[in-house]
């Protein structure tokens, strides 16, 4: 073959002359390792160890962060509003009486509380007797009454609640009524304890759930006007919060402001119906403030037992609230 095919093929034609490496001299010394840069760099964030721990970083920033903060704040703050309501109707159905209605707890707390008031203002115009302090007249005339009330209100009370004074018949007797009240859950109490010495109130707790409910509306109506001088009263159980569980309870005086769909506020209220509907009708019967009569479910009781029966005709409620001493 010819010298310069083979050049050719072997590709030495294409190759400059080749300058020979310098030799190398042997070192003596050991080498020294030399500080790598990349060592002296702290390590990448994401080339720590999976276990290591992240720095946790403070308030979230940017529209969406303050957004979630607030909605975060807010679910806070409801599920707080939540819990003081479930505690406080887990402490009012402890020390809930008879048909458990803690609505009925609040206006006898209440009436407790007047009461007390009013042994205060005696307490303290005695007090002022002794001392001879000079007193304005329309201070004398209203401490005078309110000494004139208490001391009705104590006979009644060492009177269990069965007599009453001339006086206090007097004044009872001037009030007149006339006609079935419609009431709600607000004032309610108010319309119980708002009343002369001697006066009996009669409250019919119902559902528009309960045929007998209808009847005996009907009835209480005609003997309201028949019996002037006893107050006749009727409120809805649901608004009061007649026979509801404590959950039921907080849901009707929620006051997330959470909007909802008209159809699922519909189907809670008639939830909340059904439930106290199985309750009515319930007839109470207040005297001086105070409860004498507790007829839940008025048609199970036997007449001859001081309630209804089957029936809440006109003669068969008079006669219950006869025996009851309401008019």
């Amino acid at each position: 073959m010819d010298p310069l095919e083979k050049s050719i093929l072997d590709g030495t034609a294409f190759r400059g002359p080749r300058t020979p490496s310098p030799t190398r001299s042997a070192s003596t010394a050991s080498p020294t390792p030399s500080a790598s840069p990349s060592s002296s760099r702290s390590p990448s964030p994401v080339s720590m160890p999976a276990g290591a721990p992240q720095r946790t970083s403070g308030p979230q920033t940017g529209p969406k962060g303050v957004k979630a903060d607030r909605d975060h704040a807010r679910e806070l703050e409801r599920d707080g509003r939540r819990e003081a309501r479930r505690a406080r109707d887990a402490e009012l159905s402890k020390r809930a009486m008879l048909a458990g209605d803690w609505r009925e707890q609040e206006r006898l707390q209440k009436s407790e509380d007047r009461r007390r008031r009013d042994q205060v203002r005696v307490g303290s115009r005695e007090e002022q007797e002794r001392d001879g302090s000079d007193l304005d007249s329309d201070d004398l005339d209203e401490d005078a009454e309110a000494v004139s009330a208490f001391r009705r209100a104590r006979i009644l009370e060492l009177q269990g609640g069965q007599g009453t004074s001339a006086s206090s018949s007097q004044r009872a007797a001037t009030a007149t009524y006339g006609q079935l009240l419609e009431v709600d859950g607000d004032e309610y109490a108010s319309q119980i304890d708002d009343v002369p010495i001697g006066t009996s109130v009669v409250v019919h707790i119902y559902s528009h759930l309960s045929p007998t409910c209808h009847t005996l509306c009907s009835s209480l109506s005609s003997l309201a006007q028949l019996h002037p001088a006893t107050k006749f009263l009727q409120v809805p159980a649901w608004q009061i919060g007649f026979g509801l569980s404590s959950s039921s309870a907080a849901r009707l005086s929620d006051d997330d402001e959470e909007e909802e769909s008209e159809a699922t506020l519909h189907r809670r209220a008639e939830a909340i119906e059904q439930e106290a509907a199985a309750v009515t009708p319930t007839i109470l019967i207040y005297r001086d403030g105070q409860l004498v009569a507790n007829l839940v479910r008025v048609d199970l009781i036997p007449r001859e037992e001081g309630g209804v029966g089957n029936g809440a005709e006109e003669e068969v409620v008079l006669r219950c609230l006869r025996l009851h001493g309401a008019v």
